[in-house]
């Protein structure tokens, strides 16, 4: 790239970049299933779509039209060849991995090892033969050990369904703990689980289980004629009342994650017959005894955590339930075959990328497989620990089948198939069809050729980046809302040779928001030197708290950065959970540049701007906060390029 190439120059990001349509083509998109994300979980990742927007519109001209911009997007052309992204904050890696399939040479840092080693995979994934060959080893391995511990009798186990017998303080009574009799129902929902029998519930008093005739039944008749209502459970309202003396106890009074559990249901799958929950047998009950005693006297090397849960944690959880070893979250079942696992790809001699794709398989396999795992009466499925944030406890626990053949979210064969398909060059995504103005589905195809990566587990104040950087895009971590460090300690645990390098950015509610902007700034340092001075900087951030947004504000102005545009992007709205009431669905999109690079000038009208970017979605009210802090905090911040053009009226009209 010779000189004149590098001139700074007016991008698309900076004028009439084209958010509403990319909101729209991301909202299509929020429950497509692109492989190369699958492969593990990881908590807020950026929508790949809203990515590949951003990498494009930061380096076309300003004079692109909405057609060209959008025939890019959705061609194979690798319209970033040449051009260096850096993420110093690459968490999930959708910024490094749709920079990769535009062609760029891609650079990031993270203090998290376990998302160093998913963004490795989803840049370099092992050959999918290898894998596949390697994981079938591993499973007909572990099911030559384990399979006495999962009884078939009447069918494949696939879920086990516990509560927790816990004892009140007040009156040293115990009982059971649940906030609904319902197990299992089968409304007619979309994906869900078609059952001959349309709600499933249990008996408090004599735990047996009952078919009902319609999943809108509100109430059932016990064993000898009495009325039991379906929702009266003894949790209600985040408390359980004691039956006795109706005493209210929290989790942490009872210790709840400590108290003995029982098992009341086993669901069962079957070739000639759908799904169908039935009481445990004695084999079922047999196979707990024969675990715990396998435990003992393994068969196999186990590796196993020893790790405790920190005790000086933001989310007291799950110590304060009781649980304060890693090892504490699992069963002795899953113990045995999660341990098995790990030490089964310690002793084998596989490549490197092998290596590190069954490492994902079990890493993913620990958040369904778990004693903080639930389920979804509706839809007949296990809900994943951190599918709501942190480490909730769940008054009723279930226990997957890791080895079950084919069904089951986060069976370890799930796993498997999700990192051989991660490879995948083939894609089905949506795009804009600019002459019909509405969304389409297409299929993409991501060449894949030998890019340059340079990817680091530490701190982004620490990292050591090359010069030569022309494209830096990245996310910044919550300023108060999810600490990675501590949600991912459970993966940690597993991987003992993963360590933490550099502490976590995060502020709290107690500490004032300078804190978390000098530290962001000291974060961003490194980067903005190894810049060169041809593209903007691009970053997306939410939050209806206006400390948070201070704190970006502060975080610029240490850094030295003006505002050259800002934009509203629908983000979250895929993520079930953030479609809550006070959750945001909406990223805003900071475009920023040095000082020196930069002269001051008035903010246009971002109402009116933002108005047109949101067209007839719904915005709630944590957005419109949202919204508002990020316009307080850009607009003393606002200015032009140097070489500004009369094409950034654009955007002011």
């Amino acid at each position: 790239m010779d000189t004149s190439d590098r001139e700074t120059k007016l991008t698309l990001l900076e004028t009439s970049f084209p958010a509403l349509t990319v909101s729209l083509v991301a909202e299509a998109d929020r429950r497509g299933k692109d492989p190369a994300y699958a492969a593990h979980r990881w908590w807020a990742r950026r929508p790949p779509t809203i990515m590949r927007a951003l990498l494009l519109a930061a380096i076309l001209e300003a004079d692109t039209s909405e057609e060209e911009f959008w025939t890019l997007y959705a061609s194979s052309e690798r319209s970033l060849t040449g051009i260096q992204v850096h993420d110093p904050f690459m968490g999930g890696g959708s910024t490094l991995i749709e920079a990769s399939r535009l062609g760029a040479k891609v650079s990031g840092t993270d203090v998290d090892p376990i998302a160093r080693t998913i963004v490795a995979h989803g840049l370099q994934p092992a050959s999918q033969s290898e894998v596949s060959e390697a994981g079938e080893a591993l499973m007909s391995f572990l099911r030559t050990h384990f399979s006495v511990l999962y009884p078939g009798q009447g069918g494949e186990p696939l879920h086990w369904f516990w509560i927790s017998l816990v004892t009140c303080p007040r009156c040293q009574e115990t009982g059971p703990l649940y906030r609904s009799h319902l197990l299992a129902r089968d409304c007619g929902k979309l994906g869900a689980v078609v059952r001959d029998q349309t709600a499933t519930v249990f008996d408090p008093n004599t735990f047996e289980l009952h078919y009902l005739e319609s999943p809108k039944c509100e109430s059932f008749k016990d064993s000898i004629g009495g009325k039991i209502y379906i929702n009266h459970g003894t949790f209600r309202d985040r408390k359980y009342h004691c039956p006795k003396c109706g005493e209210k106890s929290n989790h942490r009074e009872l210790q709840t994650g400590s108290a003995p559990q029982k098992m009341i249901a086993v669901e069962r799958t079957s070739t000639k017959s759908r799904r169908k929950l039935y009481e445990p047998q004695t084999e079922d009950l047999a196979a707990i005894d024969t675990a715990n005693a396998m435990l003992d006297e393994p068969p196999v090397r186990l590796h196993l955590p020893t790790d405790d849960f920190k005790a000086n944690r933001c989310d007291p959880r799950p110590r304060s339930f009781g649980m304060t070893a890693v090892k504490d979250l699992f069963t002795s079942r899953q113990l045995l075959v999660l341990g098995a696992a790990h030490a089964w790809v310690q002793d084998k001699n596989l490549s490197p990328s092998t290596n590190l794709a069954i490492r994902l398989i079990l890493s993913n396999a620990l958040a369904n497989n778990n004693r903080l795992c639930s389920y979804a009466t509706d839809y007949g499925r296990l809900s994943a620990l951190f599918s709501i944030r942190g480490y909730s406890l769940p008054a009723l626990a279930v226990e997957l089948n890791p080895l079950h053949s084919d069904g089951g979210r986060g069976t370890l064969q799930q796993c498997l198939n999700r990192v051989t398909r991660s490879a995948a060059t083939k894609v089905r995504r949506s795009t804009w069809e600019t002459k019909t103005q509405k969304t389409a589905f297409k299929q993409f195809n991501f060449i894949r050729e030998q890019i340059s990566v340079d990817i680091q587990c530490s701190s982004a104040a620490d990292a050591r980046v090359k010069p030569g950087v022309d494209l830096l895009v990245f996310d910044p971590p919550y300023y108060d809302y999810i600490l990675y460090e501590e949600l991912a300690e459970l993966f940690r645990a597993w991987n003992t040779d993963l360590a933490y390098s550099g502490q976590t950015l995060q502020s709290s509610i107690s500490e004032d928001e300078s804190d978390f902007g000098v530290a962001l700034a000291d974060c961003l340092r490194p980067s903005i030197l190894a810049r060169n001075s041809r593209y903007p900087i691009v970053f997306t951030y939410h939050s209806s708290r206006e400390a948070a947004w201070k704190a970006i504000g502060v975080a610029l102005d240490e850094a030295k950065l003006r505002v050259t545009s800002i934009w509203p992007i629908r983000s979250d709205g895929h993520m079930g959970h953030h479609s809550y009431p006070g959750n945001c669905e909406w990223d805003v999109v900071v475009v920023c540049r040095p000082l020196d690079e930069t002269t001051t000038a008035k903010s246009p009208d971002l109402s009116h701007l933002w108005n047109t970017c949101l067209g007839d979605f719904n915005v709630n009210v944590a957005d419109r906060r949202n919204f508002l802090y990020a316009h307080q905090m850009a607009s003393p911040r606002f200015g032009h390029i140097s070489s500004y053009t009369k094409s950034y009226t654009k955007q002011e009209t």
